[in-house]
């Protein structure tokens, strides 16, 4: 019996797991190697971001394999009347990449 994949909002202790899964999607991307090396620092979550963002992750048996960062839009940055987000990224880990869970997160983050 295969598991379901549970989606809910990062905590700290998840940390860890995010930036692993954000690795493994960044070497599925089509980079040279330093280039991959210099820009992965950059696309690391800590625990400030998850003062100012949303960070859901997509879980399968205690396992983080996927996950999405968004922000909060400034009121300038949406339609009068109307609340949104700033999509930071969608990750899912390489060995689970093109099974449906990025689309999975896709919807989650439009809800």
């Amino acid at each position: 019996m295969t598991e379901t994949v549970q989606l809910r909002d990062a905590q700290a202790g998840d940390l860890d797991a995010i930036n692993e899964v954000i690795a493994s999607a960044l070497s599925s991307w089509h980079l040279p190697d330093r280039v991959r090396r210099l820009a992965l620092p950059s696309y690391r979550y800590g625990d400030v971001d998850l003062r100012f963002m949303r960070l859901r992750v997509a879980e399968r048996s205690g396992t983080i394999e996927g996950v999405t960062a968004l922000e909060p839009a400034d009121a300038a940055e949406t339609p009068p009347g109307l609340v949104g987000s700033l999509l930071h990224g969608i990750y899912v880990a390489a060995p689970q990449q093109r099974r449906g869970l990025g689309r999975r997160l896709v919807e989650d983050a439009l809800e």
